[in-house]
């Protein structure tokens, strides 16, 4: 036996379908259900994008732990997918860079970036210049000028390094 309120709630709805119909309720259902998904994920963009994007402070801390060989820097600065491209060498993943890193004692005398500029879109960054950097490894040292382009992702409220790419630059 029905109570008056489940009547009034069956006749509620049926007078709904029967004047926009199942599909209408539907499509009714579906944008509910896209406005509940979207909008938390375009305040999570949001948020991520009122992260500062510093790039003067950041290639100070690159070159700083080139100095420094601080591998927990570099670790933290570059993406897990980074894409490493240098002059002489084949492109390095994070873990193949790290390993290099560890494994072969590299001295920087200097590593100094100049003519560095940057353009933000969004959640990535391209960053520009030039490198002139000094190292010593094992008996032999290297002086050499660079040409550089990183590219930036912000993720978790962290810019991180995911293309570093080099190319030789006149002396």
């Amino acid at each position: 036996m029905e109570n008056q309120a489940q009547k009034a709630g069956r006749a509620a709805l049926s007078s709904t379908v029967r004047r926009h119909g199942v599909s209408g309720m539907i499509r009714r259902v579906r944008a509910l259900l896209v406005f509940l998904f979207l909008v938390p994920l375009t305040c999570a963009a949001q948020a991520q994008t009122d992260v500062a994007f510093d790039y003067q402070e950041l290639e100070r801390v690159w070159n700083r732990a080139h100095l420094d060989s601080d591998t927990d820097a570099l670790d933290a600065l570059w993406a897990d997918d980074i894409v490493i491209v240098v002059p002489g060498m084949a492109p390095l993943s994070k873990a193949d860079s790290l390993k290099m890193w560890k494994s072969v004692p590299v001295k920087f005398n200097l590593y100094e970036s100049e003519g560095v500029s940057a353009r933000v879109e969004g959640t990535v960054a391209v960053v520009t210049g030039r490198i002139s950097r000094v190292r010593t490894f094992g008996d032999h040292s290297a002086r050499e000028q660079w040409y550089f382009t990183k590219v930036y992702r912000l993720s978790n409220s962290a810019w991180r390094v995911i293309v570093f790419h080099a190319s030789n630059a006149p002396n």
